[in-house]
């Protein structure tokens, strides 16, 4: 790649020079802790300085520069802006193929990123999305087993910003306290993070635990040559009157009057020209006061814009924010435009609001210092005010109205620097995060509550979508979604969505949620008592509560227009269900070549492990990984899936007609994938029985029925009968394949032929979870799953595997074998077992203690990513 300094690259890019402090932080030794500009002073620019240091910074640059650049945002039209400005710029610079873009908002699912830990990537999502991947509990329809690897990549090698820091709420606390942990515990290459606001104080960020590392945090803000490049909009008038309309509680209840009033003062005094931008602090009552302003002129051009839209129905705003401001229109809106939205009105009216708000509103006024006829307008509030102040604070807002009351303009030169404090209601601490590294549901199935340190309660959002189908339960299909199609909403308004009734010909329409369960695989009905923070939920359509041209309303219950199609689950979701081992290539894959492939690619990942003792236990996990296949109930799941039942029956026999249970396969070789011929859409039992064929009646009468892997092998008559002896060990038991999981077999084995003495040796027990845990199912701890059938004879058992089970022996070419093996699930328990061998649980535990949760959570990932990438080789994709 041809060298290129910043300012080359920054005009490639944008057509424009950088600003001075663009130059400075893309060319600096580190970067500063707190960025704090004003706004239009180009803080998305950061993009560009970290890939420059991705790029042409040099050796040494680049190693400090994290290779994601994780770039959070408070809200999804900002995501949605910042994203496109982002893809524009890799575009310019013909980087489309090179670094990676991800999205991350409520129903985005777009995995990318995470199977590519060695590809430098920008991701840009919401604080909800971001953070509660970074706590190992994704909202938004992620698969709860995708988690772990997604708090993996986001910890380790990365560069977070953190912009339009004011609206984070408790959220903010959260990136302080993880950005300590990180620095505590240690993570696999660099981890930083920028903190970005025109309205900022670094005592913001002193949480207990970044205030305990004993470093001053480092704030940069614009110098004598940034302020000169950006005088026009530093100097810009902007004359500031009081709006003779006043919110009280009555307008506050009845809000029809209220708009009533607004609209008419309003048309009376916007200007002749230019954008009119109208911000309320509500969404309910923006909604009233467009519908006012829409009554009162229709001709006019009047549009409404707030964050309960479907992405699909407010895509215009990012679209044409730039070209808005020479329009002459009224556009209501409400906090959604505060922060990041380029837009330039020529009027301003806003409802009183804390200070740090209200300098980012008035960032959208006459934002380019051109429009002589800017005026700035504010709505004050009853001082007595008992609910209109909602959702602020009233002490907020009573500085910020004393604030006001002095000011005559409010220009950006003009405005007074002080800065509200801010507290936090809740605050991560150490033991929360060790906590939520064991994606382990309790016994109820549910998972810790992580939205307390996602947003303030009266912030707390949850995703919805709208789908149509006949009869009760959704179809399965209905799962994936679009993030155009998903709209975010206060979990208070989806709780009111779900407790309205209506009459309709006599009879009572209720309404429904519906929530997707990966445990159970299908849909599960929602009431209001059971609305979780950041889930996400599927309505239908014909129930209503919602229009493209109000938004989310749980008053309306005319059909939803457009609702989302059922379709399958695509090859990115392959891995997520309990039942699911990872991507199916479409032709039968032995278990050796699967092995061998995967330590290919965990070779390849050796430059991510950190030290060459870290690449070798990597390189041990690969070749152990999947020996758990071995097991009779596995290699039946994987004939049954390539063949179907039927014809099962038919190659393998069964103990009888219809629903009996079948006989496991004894054909070699063992397969690793099925190739997925036919599909699995039923779970037989398996009878392991005794009474086999002998090895040669067995390839007598199976000798190319089926051609290839189907037909048999030459010299593989010792293995089937080591398999035959496997499966002695079993015989009579009827046993479910239905959540069998070989990676804990897989686990178990290894554990079983590692001599006593290193049996809890720390690299033992790294290699034993790294084995365990790389389809994210088995983890911090063994446990059976809630449908799982006890054994009779009351043996230890779980996720399919009994105390007991035998494995054959098998070779894996010049790589060497996995001997015969006999499972024990003795490591469930606490304490140690006769061996001597401690519990999984504690030998978790101290795996936590000497690597610390991010370090290990990469461990993790680099192995699930070899086998990832292995399996979508052998289905003919290019990883």
């Amino acid at each position: 790649m041809t060298h290129m300094d910043f300012s080359e690259f920054f005009i490639r890019a944008t057509g424009s020079p950088p600003y001075p402090w663009q130059s400075r932080i893309a060319t600096a030794s580190t970067w500063p802790d707190l960025l704090r500009i004003p706004t239009g002073a180009g803080k998305t620019g950061v993009i560009l300085a970290w890939l420059w240091r991705r790029l042409h910074g040099g050796d040494e640059m680049e190693q400090r520069t994290g290779r994601r650049l994780v770039y959070v945002l408070p809200q999804r039209s900002l995501v949605a802006q910042t994203a496109e400005t982002a893809r524009a710029w890799l575009a310019a610079l013909g980087l489309e193929g090179d670094v990676g873009l991800s999205v991350l908002m409520g129903g985005s699912i777009d995995h990318a990123w995470d199977l590519e830990p060695d590809k430098s990537w920008i991701i840009v999502g919401t604080q909800d999305q971001i953070l509660s991947r970074a706590l190992n509990r994704g909202y938004g329809g992620v698969s709860r087993f995708r988690w772990p690897l997604q708090f993996a990549l986001l910890h380790n090698d990365v560069q977070w910003v953190v912009d339009e820091v004011q609206l984070f709420g408790d959220g903010l606390a959260t990136t302080a306290q993880l950005q300590a942990f990180r620095e505590r515990f240690g993570t696999h290459g660099p981890a930083h993070t920028l903190w970005m606001s025109a309205t900022a104080s670094p005592e913001w960020l002193q949480t207990v635990d970044l205030r305990e590392a004993g470093r001053e945090l480092e704030v940069w803000e614009l110098d004598d040559a940034d302020r000169e490049a950006l005088r026009a909009r530093l100097v810009a008038r902007k004359p500031l009157e009081r709006c003779p309309v006043i919110l009280d509680d009555e307008a506050s209840k009845k809000p029809e009057a209220y708009a009533k009033k607004l609209a008419e003062w309003l048309l009376g005094r916007r200007p002749a020209d230019g954008l009119t931008l109208v911000i309320l602090n509500r969404v309910d009552r923006a909604q009233v006061v467009y519908q006012a302003l829409k009554r009162a002129a229709p001709e006019e051009d009047v549009r409404l814009a707030h964050g309960q839209f479907r992405a699909r129905d407010r895509a215009w705003l990012a679209e044409q924010a730039r070209s808005l401001g020479d329009t002459r229109a009224i556009l209501v809106a409400t906090q959604v435009v505060e922060a990041g939205m380029d837009l330039d009105a020529t009027a301003l009216v806003t409802e009183l609001a804390p200070w740090s708000s209200l300098i980012q509103r008035f960032g959208r006024l006459n934002r380019t210092g051109t429009r002589e006829a800017a005026r700035a307008f504010w709505i004050d509030i009853a001082r007595d005010s008992k609910v209109a102040y909602e959702p602020y604070h009233p002490a907020d807002l009573d500085r910020a109205r004393a604030q006001l009351e002095r000011l005559e303009d409010v220009g950006p030169s003009r405005l007074p620097g002080e800065i509200d404090p801010l507290t936090y209601q809740r605050v991560l601490r150490r033991r929360d995060l060790l906590q939520l590294f064991d994606t382990t549901p309790d016994l109820g199935g549910n998972d810790i509550d992580v939205s307390p340190f996602i947003r303030e309660i009266e912030d707390r959002t949850v995703s919805v979508y709208w789908g149509e189908w006949t009869g009760d339960a959704p179809p399965d299909a209905l799962r994936a979604v679009a993030d155009e199609d998903v709209c975010r909403v206060p979990m208070s308004r989806l709780q009111e969505y779900l407790k309205k009734k209506r009459k309709v010909r006599g009879a009572e329409q209720t309404r429904v949620a519906y929530i997707w369960n990966s445990l159970i695989g299908r849909f599960e009905e929602v009431k209001e008592q059971r609305v979780f923070p950041g889930r996400l939920y599927l309505l239908r359509a014909e129930d209503g509560g919602y229009s493209p041209d109000l938004g989310f309303d749980p008053d309306l219950w005319s059909t939803v227009p457009n609702p989302v199609e059922a379709r399958g689950p695509g090859e990115v979701d392959a891995e997520d269900g309990e039942e699911d081992n990872g991507p199916s290539p479409g032709r039968p894959v032995t278990l050796e070549e699967h092995t061998l492939d995967v330590m290919r690619e965990a070779e390849a990942l050796r430059p991510l492990a950190g030290s060459d003792e870290i690449a070798e236990v990597l390189r041990e996990a690969a070749f152990w990984h999947d020996s758990g296949k071995r097991h009779p109930l596995f290699q039946a799941k994987l004939r049954l899936a390539a063949l179907g039942e039927e014809a099962y029956r038919e190659k393998y026999g069964s103990q009888g007609p219809g629903q009996s249970p079948v006989y496991p396969p004894d054909e070699i070789p063992m397969l690793a994938k099925s190739g997925g011929r036919a599909g699995l859409r039923s779970y037989p039992q398996v009878c392991l029985r005794e009474d086999r064929q002998s090895s040669a009646e067995a390839a007598a009468g199976q000798e190319g029925d089926h051609g290839g892997v189907w037909g048999g092998a030459e010299g593989q008559g010792e293995d089937r009968a080591a398999a035959n002896a496997g499966n002695k060990a079993q015989a009579g038991q009827i046993r479910s394949i239905r959540g069998f999981r070989h990676e804990l077999a897989s686990g178990l084995a290894y554990l079983e032929q590692v001599p006593p003495e290193e049996a809890n040796h720390l690299r033992t027990r790294l290699v034993a979870y790294l084995i365990a845990a790389h389809h994210g199912k088995i983890r911090g701890q063994i446990r059976a799953s809630a449908r799982e059938r006890a054994p009779e004879d009351g043996r230890l058992f779980a996720r399919g595997v009994w105390e007991g089970d035998q494995l054959p022996a098998y070779a894996v070419s010049s790589e060497g074998s996995w001997p015969e093996a006999l499972l024990s699930l003795s490591v469930m328990r606490m304490g140690r077992d006769e061996a001597g061998r401690e519990s999984w649980v504690h030998g978790v535990q101290r795996l936590l203690e000497a690597y610390g949760p991010f370090r290990l959570a990469w461990y993790e990932a680099l192995l699930r990513v070899a086998d990832s990438r292995a399996s979508r080789r052998e289905g003919g994709v290019e990883a």
